[in-house]
């Protein structure tokens, strides 16, 4: 009828003033956006700007009186800086975000978000997918790109496939985003559909994963040395996130939040090289043992390992630590250390 074609009409005119705040990463982030262009609005005017662009007037409002509420709590609750930042946000439109603002902002939508990560399927799962459509009746497109969740399991046992909703500003991209967290799932006949999608990094889930976020252990290649610009051991690890066991790549962590033992022997090898404090190079030839096999038996005793075995008990592993020890005692290691001169 004339009636449905208008409202079929008006509603693509509606999606294609949408596109305004269209934002290639987030779904979420185009609504801050909305949000924004809301705010700007004079007052008089934003029921007019409600109905040219398919919003809900009262939401939006709800949504101003819910930021300023916010504010409010910040201002009375939090720190100084806080409060000042506060301050400018009540009763002013908000300003859109700078890039690096939008960036932290997706890194706390996938904190709030991490159990409901999904990855876009690999080659290998797409081809299972098209062997197993005949028998499920699973219609499969170029256009509709699978990912999968690691919690969203089927009475089969196998995986769920979910797919990013047509409505959503990453739909039709040329390359859809390997990593994403979702808001809600809506499901079709056909398909499950992810609304409220933001694109986010693997890495991101190494540091926000919490529990999610298995098998730390350090790598053997490369070895963990001393970083004198991070002052501190570092070395590899390869974690992986959920249940299927997702390879994050390869990531740079602090030795010593995994094995303390470890860090403070290679810090005390790269002191006694001179690589803390330079100043120290020249004793390197007067060694009784090469500083490559101290600590190299944790459980061994004697002079050789007592300088590692005083550093675990302090937990020193950086410089600024072992300023700190000696800004109490300015005696402290000068013994052990003393144990590793020959004559």
């Amino acid at each position: 009828s004339r009636k449905q074609q208008r409202g079929k009409l008006a509603a693509a005119h509606r999606r294609q003033a949408q596109e305004a705040w269209r934002h290639d990463s987030s779904d979420l982030l185009a609504c801050l956006r909305a949000v924004g262009a809301f705010d700007c609005t004079a007052p008089n005017k934003r029921k007019k700007f409600c109905e040219k662009f398919g919003l809900v007037e009262k939401s939006m409002r709800e949504i101003r009186r819910l930021r300023e509420q916010l504010a409010r709590i910040v201002e009375q609750n939090g720190g100084s800086s806080a409060q000042d930042a506060a301050v400018g946000l009540i009763g002013k439109p908000l300003e859109p975000p700078s890039p690096q603002q939008e960036l932290v902002i997706r890194q706390i939508i996938c904190a709030g978000l991490v159990d409901h990560v999904a990855r876009r399927a690999t080659v290998e799962e797409v081809i299972a997918l098209k062997e197993r459509s005949a028998d499920e009746k699973f219609t499969f497109s170029a256009q509709h790109v699978p990912y999968f969740s690691t919690s969203l399991l089927r009475s089969t046992g196998d995986r769920e496939p979910l797919f990013l909703h047509p409505r959503s500003c990453l739909w039709g991209q040329k390359a859809s985003p390997e990593y994403v967290c979702f808001h809600e799932l809506i499901r079709t006949r056909k398909r499950t559909y992810m609304r409220g999608i933001t694109a986010i990094h693997p890495a991101w889930l190494i540091t926000l994963g919490g529990p999610l976020v298995q098998q730390r252990e350090l790598l053997v290649d490369p070895p963990a040395h001393f970083d004198k610009q991070a002052d501190d051991v570092v070395g590899v690890c390869a974690p992986t996130f959920g249940a299927a066991g997702w390879h994050l790549g390869q990531q740079r962590v602090s030795v010593f939040e995994l094995d303390p033992l470890l860090s403070c022997r290679v810090f005390a090898q790269a002191l006694l090289a001179g690589d803390v404090f330079p100043v120290l190079k020249p004793f390197k030839s007067s060694y009784r043992w090469p500083c490559g096999t101290i600590g190299a038996h944790p459980r061994s005793v004697g002079a050789q390992s007592d300088l590692v075995r005083v550093m675990c008990d302090e937990g020193i592993h950086s410089a600024a630590g072992l300023r700190k020890r000696w800004s109490i005692d300015s005696k402290f290691l000068f013994p052990e250390f003393c144990q590793w001169l020959s004559g």
